[in-house]
């Protein structure tokens, strides 16, 4: 589940994290959750190759990545340091 009721657009959160986004930068963004429990409107991590079948299968809206990963039809988020990131974002949703 996610955190928080702060919601913000994925373009906006593109620009806290100096990211790239792979998808619609429209998309609402309602809090930050682990692959396995996010759910619609969510974002999650996935850093690399190994979490490609959970990334397929999660529910999030949006996957914060290094790399985009191919078959898994979801828009990414794209940094350099996705555990960064990842620890920025649970900040903003729940400071």
């Amino acid at each position: 589940m996610g955190f928080g009721t702060m919601k913000c657009l994925l373009s906006d959160i593109a620009l806290l994290v100096d990211g790239n986004i792979i998808g619609d930068p429209s998309i609402l963004i309602c809090g930050i959750a682990s692959i396995e429990s996010a759910k619609e409107g969510d974002i999650t991590f996935a850093r690399n190759a190994s979490y490609h079948k959970k990334a397929i299968e999660t529910k999030a809206s949006v996957i914060l990545s290094e790399k985009e990963m191919m078959g898994v039809r979801k828009s990414f988020l794209l940094v350099a340091n996705p555990y960064y990131a990842f620890a920025r974002l649970l900040t903003y949703f729940h400071p």
